[in-house]
């Protein structure tokens, strides 16, 4: 298991009870959780299957630094969670923030 017993059982009760819109992300290299343990998250959230959602990103490590960021940069991530965003929780869309913010 990659993540530590205390921490892994506090997230997966959390995830449980959490009923909220859910996007779960995943590198498919990341060795600081595991696919199936996010997998698992996933699958037991309160989150109605509508609208939650699980992305594994290939060839992507833990969160933005290390094998994170692969060579198409952040660009194609930001515009993925603006639409997850638009969808299920249109009220917490900001002007000026996620793809908008790397253009120009």
């Amino acid at each position: 298991m990659a993540l530590t017993l205390s921490f892994a059982n506090t997230l997966r009760q959390v995830i449980r009870d959490y009923s909220a819109p859910l996007l779960l992300m995943i590198g498919d290299i990341d060795v600081k959780f595991t696919v199936e343990e996010i997998r698992q998250m996933y699958d037991n959230a309160a989150t109605p299957a509508q609208s939650k959602r699980l992305w594994v990103l290939e060839g992507v490590g833990h969160g933005i630094a290390d094998e994170g960021i692969p060579e198409a940069g952040l660009t194609p991530y930001f515009a993925e969670i603006d639409a997850f965003i638009a969808e299920n929780a249109p009220d917490c869309q900001s002007p000026g923030r996620g793809s908008d913010r790397l253009q120009g």
